[in-house]
């Protein structure tokens, strides 16, 4: 189902608050959204994780946050990705695997592409 003109505006504008997507063509910016699928994850639900292979896909979070760590017995602190952050970038450029497991802290809405 193609997104509506409407929609695709209104998510260019959101998008358009953050980088990279601030510099970016508006073509560009529409097309990321208008490839992009809206997915939801609960809180506590994971993303992504190490076990589920090569990254697919890339991910920006328009709602909720998202927690990142390397494994769950790791001593050291992990991270934390807001509205506007994309992830996991390094792991799609290199069409690898994430080395982080990446798990909702609220209710989250992403964009997927």
């Amino acid at each position: 189902m193609t997104p509506s003109a409407s929609l695709i505006a209104n998510l260019r504008t959101e998008l358009a608050r953050f980088a990279p997507f601030a510099q970016m063509d508006a073509a560009h910016v529409e097309r990321f959204v208008a490839e992009s699928t809206q997915c939801y994850f609960e809180p506590g639900e994971v993303v992504l994780a190490p076990a589920q292979g090569v990254v697919e896909q890339l991910f920006f979070i328009r709602r909720g946050s998202v927690s990142g760590r390397r494994s769950a017995d790791d001593d050291r602190a992990g991270f934390e990705l807001e509205a506007g952050d994309l992830f996991p970038i390094g792991a799609a450029m290199a069409e690898r695997a994430t080395s982080v497991t990446y798990t909702a802290q609220a209710d989250t809405f992403c964009l997927a592409l």
